[in-house]
């Protein structure tokens, strides 16, 4: 099947729309023929016009490009220059198959299955299909959820499936390619063995291959720092996160290892009081924390980031928390108020508590803030924190409390409906240009 371009696929529309309009001019024509000299002059101007339509300039880089059977969208961009004979899509275009030439620049593909590609120029590269690109020159970079799996580039010299990973992937003006995984596998057939069954080789995180006209080698993995990157968001949520869980909670302090929630004055509940659950069966109730009434209920989580440290390992992550909040009508002695907070940490959870009491100078990042609730029991209120997160972080601890008013100790009960739910945290790096440069 032949493959067309964007600018083409928009032309083929225009024509087709067109083609009424010139079987209205021969009509015409045969209707005027006592006067032919100036029906073939209306007829050059109207032929004219509605050439200028179908083969006239394309959307120049100020104008969206709109076109059916969109497969991705550019998600974002940054110094991009494409040429001038490229398509010129802009941030938020949607984009049908085609060709693209980007002569400098990085720009960040999200397609349909919410795969997405970073294009560092000078690239030539083609949209294929809704999990699927070209690479004909430059270099580009990938991140494919589970949802995505199979995407497929194909370079000049071997296809490479998506295996669940993040690889990057370049080719040289004299079609030599290189592919390397930075995350979960891929499946890399060169064009040499495609035909021959099994002729694919899987490779794994830390693995390379490079391919030219001799064939392909095993070679020295690039630090991803040598590729672009498209801006990455992750879900790094607390466990029991909606509170729907039973058993992962605990009654005292900072707790000193991860997976559950620990405070002095709270507990898991349904619905109650008026008040239901923001989603799922489970939401926290804090109570009067009898023992210390001026601290209020803290309830805190630590949260393991190891698992993202090759994320934080540029300096670009970003955390963003965020909880629900309600209570019920209270009166002058009642908490209105909650807050939320998010400290980070270098060291052992062993020390969390230690750690999150000298937060202000202990705490690599840290972010807080209140809110004052109103007292419908039917609404439930977001309150959001963010910060960045240093590559040194080892773990977060994040706390939500229902904050005792200033007569705290002399008039309970302090809390006698306030609850908390879906407390939510997703890791985000934004899209970069390569930082290192290499020869091969």
């Amino acid at each position: 099947m032949m493959q067309l371009t964007a600018e083409e696929a928009l032309a083929g529309r225009s024509a087709i729309k067109s083609a009424g309009w010139l079987e209205r001019i021969r009509l015409w024509l045969a209707s005027v023929r006592p006067r032919p000299a100036l029906a073939i002059g209306f007829a050059l101007i109207l032929i004219i016009g509605v050439a200028a339509l179908v083969f006239g300039p394309g959307p120049g880089p100020g104008q969206k490009i709109t076109v059916s059977h969109a497969v991705c969208v550019l998600s974002d961009a940054m110094n991009a220059r494409w040429a001038n004979n490229s398509v010129q899509p802009t941030v938020g275009d949607q984009l049908a198959p085609g060709s693209f030439y980007l002569e400098s620049g990085v720009v960040e593909l999200t397609f349909s299955t919410a795969s997405k590609v970073a294009v560092e120029g000078p690239a030539t590269f083609t949209v294929t299909g809704e999990n699927s690109i070209d690479l004909k020159l430059g270099k580009i970079s990938t991140y494919v959820p589970r949802r995505g799996r199979g995407f497929t580039v194909n370079l000049p010299l071997a296809s490479v499936v998506d295996l669940g990973t993040r690889f990057g992937a370049m080719v040289g003006k004299d079609q030599s390619s290189e592919v390397d995984i930075f995350q979960g596998k891929v499946k890399l057939t060169p064009i040499v063995d495609s035909k021959n069954p099994g002729g694919g080789v899987q490779l794994t995180q830390g693995m390379a291959m490079f391919m030219d006209n001799n064939g392909a080698v095993a070679a020295t993995a690039l630090s991803e720092m040598a590729f672009p990157q498209p801006g990455i968001s992750v879900l790094a949520r607390p466990q029991n996160c909606g509170f729907d869980v039973s058993d992962r909670e605990a009654v005292g302090e900072v707790p000193v290892d991860f997976g559950y929630w620990s405070g002095p004055a709270y507990s898991l509940t349904g619905s109650t009081m008026g008040v239901n659950p923001v989603s799922g069966p489970g939401m926290l109730q804090f109570f009067d924390n009898t023992a210390n009434p001026s601290a209020g209920s803290e309830v805190w989580q630590l949260v393991d980031m190891h698992s993202f440290k090759k994320m934080l390992a540029g300096g670009q992550a970003e955390v963003d928390l965020s909880a629900f909040f309600n209570r019920i009508p209270g009166d002058l002695r009642t908490g209105k108020k909650f807050g939320l907070t998010l400290a980070a940490f270098r060291g052992s959870p062993a020390d969390a508590k230690t750690l999150w009491a000298t937060r202000g100078t202990a705490a690599l990042a840290l972010a807080d803030k209140e809110l004052t609730a109103d007292d419908n029991p039917g609404t439930w209120e977001k309150l959001a924190v963010s910060a960045k997160l240093p590559p040194e972080t080892d773990f977060v601890i994040v706390e939500i409390r229902a904050i005792a008013p200033k007569d705290a100790g002399i008039k309970t009960p302090m809390f006698p409906g306030n609850f908390a739910d879906k407390v939510d945290m997703r890791i985000s790096t934004p899209m970069m240009a390569s930082s290192i440069t290499t020869s091969r």
